[in-house]
C-alpha cells in the first residue's frame, strides 16, 4: 500500500471519528461545530505523527492506528469535559430545581461520602466473630438511609432516563456496548449458571458457621490449602510463558503499586505504555488474581493494537472485559484447577451485586436490606441470610451505577456451557 493511499485512508478514518463525536455532542445538547471538531483532529494528529517518532522499539501499533487513537482520545476528553455536570452539594438547598441534586445532597448528610471508606475498614477488619457488635456499636442509622437510598434512586433514574431518553437500563447497555440479546440471555439463564457454579465450589475444611453470614463475602481463594503463586514476578513469568506478547513487550508493561487508587489497566498514548495500577488487594493471593485480570487486559490491549483496532472504542468496555476475562480463565486453569474453582466463588460474588442492583433499580421502593439477602443467598446456595444492611457501604451504587454489569454479562457468556 502507497503512502499516499494510506495518507488517504487515515483523512477517512479521521473524519469518521469526528462525525461520530459531533453525534455525541448533539445527543447531549450541547453546540460544537464539524469545522471545529475537524480542526482539533488536525491538531492532535500532528502531535501523535510527532510523537510516535520518538517511542521505543518495540511499538505497539502502526502509524496511523496510533494517531487514531490519540485524536479518539482528545476528543473524548473534550467531550467529557464540556458534558460534565459539576456539582457543589454543600450549595444545594430545599429550593434547589433538580431533584437529584437535591436527593444526593440529602443522602450525603445523613451518610456522608467520606465515611464510608472508614466505615468498610473498621468493619472488616475487625475479626469475623466479632463483626456484629462492632456494627451495632455504630449505631448507623439504617431506616433512614434506606428512605433516603430509595428517594435518590427513583430521582436518579427519572433524571438520566429524561437525559438519555431511553429506558434506564439500555443507558447503561449502551455506555458499555453490551448487546440487548447479550443481558436478555444473562437475565434468563443466570440462574442456570449460578446453580452449576455452586456444584464446582471447592470444597472447604475451616468454614464456619459465619462462612455465609451478612458481615462476610464468602472467599473461596483464601480457604485454599495450596496456592501456586508467592509473589507478582512469578505471576508475570507465568502469564509471560503462557502469552509470549507479555514477554516481547515487558518494557512496555508497567505495573504500579498506590493503595490510594482503585485497581485498573490504561494505555498511556504518550510513552505507548500499558499501565497497570495495582490497588489495596488484601493479600498476595488476591493480588495474584487482580493482576491475572489486568495482565488479561494488558494482553488484549496489545494483540489489537497490533492488528489496528483501538479495543474500547470498537467493542466498548464490555468487549474488553469480555477479552480480559477470557484470557484470565485460561491462566487460572492452567494454574491450577483448584485456583480456577475458588475463583467462581468472586464470579458469584459479582453476580450478586449485579443481581441486585438491576432489581434495586427495577423496584426502588421496597425493602433493601431483604433484598441484598435475597440477592446474596440466590448466589450462594448455602447462605440463609434474612436482613443485610451492608449494602450502604457499597459505593458504586451511588457514584458508578451498574459498573459491574460489563463484567457479570462477559462472565456468564464465557461460563455458561451451551453458549459461546
Amino acid at each position: 500500500m502507497s503512502n499516499n493511499t494510506k495518507e488517504i485512508m487515515l483523512s477517512r478514518e479521521l473524519e469518521s471519528i469526528c462525525q461520530y463525536y459531533l453525534k455525541e455532542f448533539k445527543r447531549a445538547r450541547k453546540t460544537v461545530s464539524l469545522s471545529r471538531l475537524e480542526s482539533i483532529a488536525r491538531k492532535e494528529a500532528e502531535k501523535a505523527r510527532r510523537n510516535y517518532l520518538t517511542l521505543s522499539r518495540p511499538k505497539t501499533c502502526d502509524t496511523s492506528t496510533y494517531i487514531n487513537l490519540w485524536v479518539r482520545e482528545s476528543l473524548e476528553n473534550k467531550f467529557y469535559l464540556e458534558t460534565l455536570s459539576k456539582v457543589n452539594l454543600k450549595k444545594q438547598n430545599s429550593n434547589n430545581s433538580n431533584i437529584f441534586i437535591k436527593r444526593l445532597s440529602e443522602f450525603y448528610k445523613i451518610l456522608p461520602f467520606e465515611l464510608i471508606k472508614p466505615l468498610q475498614v473498621k468493619i472488616f477488619q475487625a475479626p469475623l466473630s466479632e463483626r456484629h457488635k462492632v456494627w451495632e456499636d455504630l449505631h448507623i442509622q439504617t431506616v433512614d438511609i434506606e428512605r433516603k437510598m430509595q428517594k435518590l434512586l427513583i430521582a436518579r433514574k427519572r433524571e438520566l432516563s429524561k437525559i438519555n431518553q431511553l429506558p434506564f437500563i439500555d443507558i447503561f447497555l449502551k455506555k458499555y456496548k453490551i448487546p440487548k440479546r447479550d443481558y436478555k440471555e444473562f437475565n434468563e439463564n443466570i440462574d442456570n449458571l449460578i446453580k452449576d457454579i455452586n456444584s464446582r465450589l471447592p470444597k472447604t475444611q475451616n468454614q464456619t458457621k459465619d462462612f455465609y453470614s451478612e458481615f462476610n463475602l464468602p472467599c473461596f481463594i483464601c480457604q485454599l490449602t495450596f496456592f501456586p503463586f508467592n509473589s507478582q514476578k512469578e505471576v508475570v513469568n507465568f502469564v509471560a510463558k503462557e502469552y509470549p506478547v507479555i514477554k516481547r513487550f515487558n518494557k512496555k508493561v508497567k505495573i504500579i503499586k498506590d493503595k490510594e487508587k482503585t485497581t485498573s489497566t490504561i494505555y498511556r498514548k504518550e510513552t505507548d505504555t500499558i499501565e497497570i495500577t495495582m490497588g489495596n488487594e488484601v493479600n498476595i493471593r488476591h493480588q495474584s488474581v487482580v493482576l491475572i485480570h489486568e495482565l488479561g487486559h494488558a494482553i488484549s490491549i496489545i494483540t489489537n493494537l497490533a492488528k489496528g483496532d483501538d479495543l474500547i472504542f470498537s467493542k466498548g468496555k464490555y468487549g474488553a472485559e469480555k477479552e480480559a476475562i477470557k484470557i484470565e480463565l485460561d491462566i487460572l486453569k492452567k494454574a491450577s484447577k483448584q485456583l480456577y474453582q475458588a475463583f467462581l466463588g468472586e464470579v458469584l460474588i459479582t453476580f450478586c451485586k449485579v443481581l441486585f442492583e438491576i432489581e434495586l433499580n427495577r423496584k426502588p421502593r421496597q425493602n433493601i436490606s431483604k433484598l441484598y439477602a435475597k440477592s446474596f443467598n440466590r448466589c450462594f446456595l448455602g447462605a440463609r441470610q434474612k436482613e443485610n444492611y451492608l449494602y450502604i457501604l457499597e459505593e458504586d451504587l451511588i457514584t458508578s451505577p451498574f459498573r459491574k454489569l460489563p463484567h457479570a454479562v462477559a462472565l456468564y457468556k464465557l461460563l455458561y456451557k451451551t453458549k459461546d
